[in-house]
């Protein structure tokens, strides 16, 4: 015997599946939805690169990491006698290089905090890069301006008249001149020139040291700093503080800081917060310089990682200076006076061969040839978690010579900018667990999350229309119990007559 199902215990399980259908069918379009809105892989990134113990960046920053490479190009000067004998008025230069270094960063003292911050002390070294280098540095010879004698000399030039007198009669004694000729290693790395002693007894305190080089100053192993970084999500790796301990042997807790600066909106350039906007102020800060870039949003870029990441640029405010000002309105524009980061010394940044720089600085030098594809500089930063993709940097190093006329020795070089040397800096590739972090979010994870909503949306879509049908099905069985159910009335009805 065939067992017949009863309609209402029909309706019943049909009822039962619309409810399911719906549920499912719901639920998977609005899986999509959520998957979309939330961005679970960004979440995700966000929680593994945050800046805490343990985390991937912990670990990034413990180990010694390459921080960027440099190409230096050294301004050889090519007619230093009629220079300096007045016979030609322009100071004629030809660039020298590269030479090629590659900078090593660690963090020592790493500490995270509660209150949201990060503080360590960087290291940093340089090691040269022959293959990659014009020659050893220890084999070309090159002619240069003599840092040390053209920097005493402008330094005392505000001197009492006796005192310039005194150092002028001095340093021909010793027979320093303004123009020296050296290897480049030595150029870079420090030299020693008497001048040095002879200033530092006429103003003792002046200055500290004993060599004097373009590197040598940039890694200063006698000053060390104490950084302090935001470790919160708005502000990550934001620069709140520096603090210097001048001269110190070995930095300990006891040590006396010479000087601490506080910053605002101001990154050391390698990883910002995540979802910056185009409107994000962003300052660069860097060890050795003690000033900071400021830089600002000028483009998009795509990037093989996936993304559309923002390309900046220097403001135009960034190279600005107040030092060479004549009193009467005139102060050229197009270098950054960094003589307070050199203990005195009158150095100062420009933008490679002097480009967008006020042109008089170029009056009396000849072999600059600025130009926009080779010494422009850009930086790009992928927004959404922050990182630095690319850095592409074209800096210039030169003396500021102030009135030297006092001294018959350098009186050539009175109120010149004489440019020093030419750094093409590049940033490293990414570190490859960023890279596999990128790919992953914005390339791999996304198409991954797309199949998986087209196939839900599918899926929901066809149990709604089942959802329908089922719905369809029960309004015919409810249609049909309601006749049935008046046919039975009329039956009894009829019987009852």
């Amino acid at each position: 015997m065939v067992l017949v199902p009863r309609k209402d215990d029909l309706k019943e399980r049909i009822r039962g599946k619309i409810i399911i259908t719906l549920f499912l069918g719901i639920g998977m379009l609005l899986i999509p939805v959520i998957l979309t809105i939330t961005d679970p892989m960004f979440i995700i990134a966000k929680y593994k690169f945050r800046l805490a113990n343990g985390s991937i960046l912990h670990q990034l920053l413990e180990s010694e990491m390459e921080g960027g490479r440099y190409a230096i190009y050294l301004f050889n000067i090519t007619n230093a006698d009629k220079f300096m004998s007045g016979e030609d008025y322009k100071l004629k230069l030809e660039e020298i290089g590269p030479f090629t270094y590659v900078e090593y960063r660690s963090h020592d003292k790493l500490k995270f905090s509660d209150s949201g911050e990060m503080s360590y002390i960087p290291r940093m070294r340089a090691q040269f890069i022959l293959e990659e280098s014009v020659a050893d540095t220890r084999d070309v010879q090159i002619v240069m301006p003599n840092i040390p004698m053209l920097s005493a000399t402008t330094i005392l030039h505000s001197s009492p008249l006796f005192i310039k007198n005194l150092y002028s009669i001095i340093v021909r004694e010793l027979r320093s001149t303004a123009i020296v000729k050296m290897d480049a290693h030595k150029y870079l790395w420090g030299y020693e020139d008497p001048v040095l002693t002879v200033a530092n007894n006429l103003v003792p305190g002046l200055i500290h040291f004993k060599t004097t080089g373009i590197l040598d100053r940039f890694y200063d192993n006698g000053t060390k700093y104490q950084m302090v970084l935001s470790t919160e999500e708005a502000s990550k790796f934001q620069i709140k503080s520096v603090t210097k301990y001048r001269n110190a042997e070995v930095w300990s807790a006891e040590d006396i800081p010479d000087s601490t600066t506080v910053f605002n909106d101001t990154y050391e350039g390698m990883a910002y917060p995540p979802l910056i906007s185009t409107s994000t102020p962003i300052n660069i800060y860097r060890l050795g310089v003690c000033r900071t870039y400021g830089v600002e949003f000028c483009g998009i870029k795509s990037s093989e990682y996936g993304p559309n990441a923002f390309v900046y640029k220097f403001r135009n405010d960034t190279f600005y200076n107040t030092r060479l000002c004549d009193g009467k309105g005139f102060c050229p524009q197009g270098i950054m006076d960094m003589s307070r980061c050199f203990f005195g010394i009158p150095m100062a940044m420009s933008k490679g061969h002097f480009l967008d720089a006020d042109p008089a600085l170029m009056n009396r030098i000849e072999g600059l040839k600025p130009d926009p594809g080779i010494h422009s500089s850009h930086m790009v930063i992928e927004p959404k978690i922050g990182l630095t993709l690319e850095t592409s940097l074209s800096l210039q190093v030169n003396i500021m010579v102030g009135d030297v006329s006092y001294n018959s020795d350098a009186s050539q070089f009175s109120n010149m900018v004489v440019p020093l040397a030419h750094f093409k800096i590049i940033q490293p590739e990414l570190p490859s667990i960023a890279i596999t972090a990128l790919r992953l979010i914005y390339i791999t994870v996304p198409k991954v999350v797309l199949i998986t909503e087209i196939i839900l949306v599918i899926a929901g879509l066809l149990l709604l229309g089942y959802s329908v049908k089922l719905i369809y099905t029960y309004y015919i069985f409810t249609i049909q119990s309601i006749d049935e159910k008046k046919a039975e009335t009329l039956l009894v009805k009829k019987d009852k007559n």
